[in-house]
């Protein structure tokens, strides 16, 4: 795969450019203009620098109004996966999204087969300050509505009280780890952080993987290519997006406690 392809030159020029990738976390859209792609109108780009010590998960879009009148028990046939974790598909791309994409990356491919494109000055708006730790943001915020009793595991009901209750949008958000641990039947102990990405139908999100080791790069690379706006989170590009293998064991624990939860026959 060469650079022609977009995930590729973004990963690429993100790992060997410190400017261009604090540029792509600040002012992602003036970024994309670096590599010849616009961003569309209506479009955000949410892009995470992922961190060593992190599990990110991500929680499905509120369906809108046409959406929640066809399915009124609000949930969505073919997405009863609920959200999705760091090893799987985290997000089912809507058609508008894709379509954007779509563009997006023919224009990358256009500016490539034209010449290279000078470097765009950054705004004096952007900022390198680091982002808010998430433990103080959620003490600024205060407590959120209190949950409800639960004492049974529903997967069909946790999804329609994610895409149809901000309450329990927000508790997820607030206290990630005492949620998971209702959902999975089991959160491990340990020093690590839980990041919860609400998506939103307008927003395409990015996980922007570790920078492996030099001697890894160009495979790691290859597996991104093609993948990194569409499969988000995965613990399978070369094994870097999850690069701490305490991490892969915790999910992997997490995993077999949910099979373990909805097919016990299987265990």
């Amino acid at each position: 795969m060469s650079d022609a392809d977009l995930e590729y030159a973004l990963t690429e020029r993100a790992w060997s450019d410190p400017r261009f990738a604090t540029l792509l976390r600040t002012e992602p859209a003036t970024a994309l203009l670096e590599l010849g792609v616009r961003v569309p109108a209506g479009v955000r780009l949410d892009i995470r620098v992922q961190r060593r010590d992190t599990l990110y998960f991500a929680i499905p879009p509120m369906p809108d109004a046409e959406t929640r009148a066809a399915c009124p028990d609000g949930f969505i046939p073919n997405q009863m996966d609920l959200w999705r974790s760091a090893d799987q598909f985290c997000w089912l791309l809507p058609e508008g999204l894709k379509m954007d994409l779509l563009g997006m990356r023919q224009a990358h491919r256009r500016a490539q087969a034209s010449g290279p494109i000078p470097p765009v000055q950054r705004s004096s708006a952007a900022s390198d300050a680091p982002e808010p730790d998430a433990e103080s943001a959620r003490l600024a915020r205060g407590p959120s509505t209190p949950p409800p009793a639960r004492t049974t595991h529903d997967p069909a009901e946790h999804y329609r009280l994610l895409t149809s209750d901000p309450a329990a949008r927000a508790r997820l958000i607030e206290d990630p780890v005492a949620e998971l641990r209702w959902y999975f039947g089991y959160m491990p102990e340990g020093d690590y952080r839980v990041e919860i990405v609400d998506q939103r139908h307008d927003t395409i999100a990015v996980l922007l993987p570790v920078v492996p080791p030099a001697e890894h790069r160009a495979d790691a690379l290859e597996a991104l290519s093609g993948r990194i706006f569409d499969i988000l989170f995965t613990t399978g590009v070369g094994g870097y997006c999850i690069p701490d293998d305490r991490l892969k064991w915790v999910l992997r624990d997490m995993r077999s406690a949910w099979i373990a939860r909805i097919q016990p026959e299987r265990v």
